[in-house]
């Protein structure tokens, strides 16, 4: 829509990217109050944040870089050539490594009671609502700078860019939407006392993902699997992935056991399976 310089060489895309750093941020230390998650491990957490990107977005171009190769039957000799383009998944598979690299490595040198061990079953609940919250203002970012668009249309809902000579669908605001109604359930289901909320986030944009790839009209890359764009494969695995931690959540809970919250069925030593409780009645 708008894909210049408007200040200090930075467009709106640059500008979104960096508030949805911060609104991801600002939304982590509210429902880490919430949590009672204490300062010194909200301040990890917020450095973590940081790292994770630094890492995440060479994870994005890397992705990308392979998937061109993929569709032009050769590689490129520079990774981060001009041109070559991120996506979404691959920072978000790169960043999402480096966060747990970094928050369990930094956590067993700074947290000496071991919070970080204590809380983290309730940094996955959290952490979902951060990234919609994120993701949602990059989308804003992309619309801007005329990336990620739809098919072709005339209808009232299409829009020009700078960048298609024609009128497209604006999947970018679209994809915003769906994460802001996201962003919303999942802070609803946090402060509700929710869990599995990693899953609910995996499963809804994946499906979410995997049916607004139908209408993009940007070029989607390929895979190897001929009858799916690149997004559309990864979404799949994000619900496999989704559905199989509804089943391993419960252990993840019992083995980082919080005081506050544990799940029904996550059993922990400090709340042992109902069948091992003594029966004072019983005559055995």
């Amino acid at each position: 829509m708008y894909p210049y310089a408007i200040i200090f060489d930075l467009g709106l895309y640059e500008i979104c990217i960096v508030l949805a750093v911060v609104a991801a941020m600002f939304v982590f230390r509210a429902l880490g109050d919430k949590a009672n998650l204490s300062a010194k491990l909200q301040n990890m957490v917020l450095l973590d944040i940081p790292f994770a990107l630094f890492i995440g977005y060479p994870s994005a171009v890397v992705f990308q870089w392979f998937y061109n190769g993929i569709r032009d039957g050769e590689f490129a000799d520079s990774i981060f050539a001009e041109g070559t383009g991120s996506t979404f998944y691959g920072g978000l598979i790169g960043g999402a490594a480096a966060f747990l690299l970094f928050y369990f490595i930094c956590g067993s040198h700074k947290m000496k009671d071991k919070e970080h061990l204590r809380s983290f079953s309730k940094i996955l609940d959290l952490a979902p609502a951060c990234i919609a919250i994120g993701h949602a203002i990059g989308r804003v970012g992309c619309f801007f700078a005329g990336c990620c668009y739809g098919i072709r249309t005339n209808s009232p809902l299409g829009v020009y860019l700078e960048t298609v000579p024609y009128k497209v669908l604006p999947t970018q605001l679209f994809e915003t939407f769906f994460l802001l109604l996201l962003f919303a359930y999942l802070v609803l289901r946090f402060t509700s006392g929710k869990h599995y909320n990693l899953s609910v986030y995996l499963i809804g944009y994946g499906i979410w993902r995997f049916m607004i790839e139908f209408l993009r009209g940007d070029d989607r890359g390929e895979t190897i699997v001929s009858f799916l764009s690149p997004s559309q494969l990864i979404a799949v695995l994000l619900c496999i992935l989704g559905v199989a931690l509804l089943f391993l959540q419960p252990k993840l809970y019992a083995a980082f056991p919080s005081e506050e919250s544990v799940p029904e069925g996550a059993e922990t030593e400090e709340t042992p399976a109902k069948d091992d409780i003594p029966n004072e009645e019983s005559n055995e």
